[in-house]
């Protein structure tokens, strides 16, 4: 019965807010905790009479006053029972993965420094590639129906109503990414120093067309 004293005690909102006054302050008078409160001073006494019967408040007589004490050892004994035994299990599983983190350490303290470098390394590996396909040439429109024609006639085994557009060419890759999206031109007008150049020294030259009727 003494838990379910303990339940009922706290299931009250009026009672709860006894207990956090409490808490804040302990060893109040009846007068004390009816201030600010928007209850009849015979109601507080009423609350306070449960929590002591639920052994959630202690009283000592101190003259012709009674202090009003807070004690935590009921609410403890309920977490005890209804809460720390369901987190025993969440909190080895969390012990051991820390173990195993720690444990696996391989570089000692310098495994930091080489994720950095690694970072470093891989973000201007990205750069690169993407800066090479924006400064890479542009094809004419026959040249890619020559293109297509070719996979057409290398990759499309015979297929029915296959145009050759299965495997995108380089210019729509161009075209689709980097000419109309919102940064493409931003970086081949501010960043072009840094682009690679395909035009060779004696001019821009075209790139050969496949020929596909051999």
């Amino acid at each position: 019965m003494a838990a379910y004293d303990v339940f009922r005690a706290l299931a009250d909102p009026s009672r709860r807010a006894l207990l956090d006054r409490l808490n804040e302050r302990n060893g109040q008078t009846l007068r004390e905790l009816c201030a600010g409160l928007d209850m009849a001073r015979q109601s507080v006494s009423k609350h306070l009479d449960i929590l002591e019967a639920a052994n959630l408040v202690t009283t000592v007589r101190s003259g012709r006053e009674k202090l009003h004490y807070l004690n935590p050892v009921p609410i403890q004994e309920i977490y005890e029972r209804w809460i720390g035994k369901f987190e025993r299990g969440r909190l080895q599983a969390l012990s051991d993965l820390k173990r195993r983190l720690e444990g696996s350490n391989v570089f000692g303290s310098s495994e930091y420094y080489f994720g950095i470098i690694s970072g470093v390394i891989r973000y201007f590996c990205i750069v690169l590639f993407f800066m090479a396909l924006l400064n890479a040439p542009v094809y004419s429109k026959a040249e890619l129906a020559a293109q297509q024609a070719y996979n057409n006639r290398w990759y499309g085994g015979g297929l029915k109503d296959y145009k050759g557009d299965f495997i995108p060419t380089l210019n729509e890759l161009q075209v689709s990414v980097f000419v109309n999206s919102l940064t493409g031109p931003f970086i081949k007008d501010w960043f072009s120093l840094l682009l690679i150049n395909t035009i060779p020294p004696g001019g821009l030259t075209k790139p050969p067309v496949i020929d596909i009727q051999h």
